[in-house]
């Protein structure tokens, strides 16, 4: 019997991880967790994500950042970093790592500065819409795609974490599953099965 290509690919899990507990109360660029998202990634995510993590990445944005540290600070896991997670709510000119923060305190201080200009109007040059988030989802789905091809001596099972935003997961878990969630509470670990 003759085994198919399908045979030699890898079995895909992908663990979605949303941050864990962010300031509440804090306004800003980069709103980083509070002392229960700090004590919940050193305490529960650290041992909750499994050891035989192959590529791991992150939405750049301090709260994924600081709710992983825990996990690859002692394994010096690498992290790769992506714009095309960050929250739901970039500029239509989507933005490098290097000016994502730049952009975003433009919007504000366009908002500021322009008390007299209708707000809505402000807030539909700077935000995305929802056709917008699909595509840069999809280009971070993309490249997991072009990862993996790359990936050396491919085990039989391949385990990547995805460290970002909940509206982010929802969009991913839609793409790959074609099934819509509810957005996972902080901390929450969704893990799916996927062919690429």
């Amino acid at each position: 019997m003759e085994s198919s290509s399908e045979d030699h690919q890898p079995q895909i899990k992908l663990i979605l991880l949303r941050h864990a507990h962010r300031e509440l109360k804090s306004h800003g660029i980069d709103i980083d967790l509070n002392e229960t998202g700090h004590e919940y990634a050193k305490n529960v995510i650290k041992y909750a994500l499994p050891d035989n993590i192959n590529i791991i990445y992150s939405s750049p944005y301090n709260r994924c950042l600081a709710t992983i540290f825990p996990y690859v600070y002692p394994n010096f896991k690498s992290i790769r970093y992506d714009v095309n997670i960050s929250e739901y709510s970039e500029s239509t000119n989507r933005p490098s790592y290097e000016n994502i923060f730049n952009t975003i305190h433009e919007k504000y201080e366009d908002y500021l500065t322009n008390k007299d200009k209708d707000i809505d109007t402000i807030f539909d040059s700077y935000m995305e819409s929802e056709k917008q988030f699909n595509e840069r989802v999809n280009i971070f789905i993309n490249r997991i795609r072009a990862d993996i091809k790359k990936y050396v001596n491919k085990p039989h099972e391949i385990t990547i974490l995805v460290c970002t935003h909940g509206a982010v997961i929802q969009m991913i878990h839609k793409i790959l599953t074609s099934q819509k969630i509810t957005c996972p509470e902080f901390g929450e670990i969704i893990t799916i099965n996927i062919n690429l």
